[in-house]
C-alpha cells in the first residue's frame, strides 16, 4: 500500500515538473491564522504565476480547527492544483497517513 502511494506521488510530481511551473511552500509549526494567511497568499501567487501546481510541504503537530477549515476552503476554491505532503515522511508512514490536507 505504501509503495503504491509513493509511486503515485512520484509519478504525479514527475508529470507536473515536466510540463510547467510548480510552486512549493513549507509550513513548519502549528496551523494558526498566520499559517492560514501564508497558504492563502501562496495560492494567490500560484494563480498569478499561472502555475499548474502548488505543493504544500507540512511539518506540523496540528493547530486551530477554524484555520484548517479556511485553508481547506481556499484550496477547494483555487484554480491551481494543490498537493499536500506531510513531513517527516517516516512519521507519516508509521501512522498510515498519506496527506495532511485534502487536495484538489
Amino acid at each position: 500500500m505504501i509503495r503504491k502511494a509513493l509511486l503515485f506521488y512520484l509519478f504525479s510530481f514527475s508529470v507536473l515538473f515536466a510540463r510547467s511551473q510548480v510552486n512549493i511552500i513549507t509550513i513548519n509549526g502549528v496551523i494558526n491564522p498566520v499559517a492560514q494567511d501564508f497558504i492563502r497568499s501562496a495560492i494567490e501567487e500560484a494563480e498569478g504565476d499561472s502555475a499548474n501546481c502548488l505543493v504544500i510541504k507540512m511539518d506540523t503537530p496540528g493547530g486551530l480547527m477554524k484555520s484548517m477549515h479556511i485553508i481547506v476552503k481556499d484550496i477547494m476554491a483555487s484554480e491551481v492544483v494543490c498537493l499536500s505532503l506531510t513531513l517527516p515522511m517516516w512519521q507519516q508512514w508509521r501512522l498510515g497517513q498519506t496527506s495532511g490536507l485534502p487536495v484538489r
